[in-house]
């Protein structure tokens, strides 16, 4: 899979405070690790690292589905 594919992948972000759902970008993510709420304004600092070890799990998921069934294609 490809960098841009996951940087292009949505997530949503929980607010801590009033439980809004936030969706940004993975590649939004990881060039901004904090904005304000739409809802309620509180500051949410997303953890880069927590990311960053989340992605390569993801990409190890799937690098691991694409072996056991090679006809999965790669973008």
């Amino acid at each position: 899979m490809t960098e841009r594919f996951f940087d292009e992948a949505e997530i949503a972000i929980t607010c801590p405070k009033c439980s809004e759902k936030t969706k940004k970008t993975l590649g939004w993510v990881k060039a901004n690790s904090q904005f304000a709420c739409a809802a309620c304004g509180e500051n949410i600092t997303v953890n880069p690292d927590q990311l960053r070890r989340d992605h390569e799990a993801l990409e190890k998921a799937l690098s691991d589905l694409t072996t056991r069934f090679p006809w999965i294609k790669k973008r």
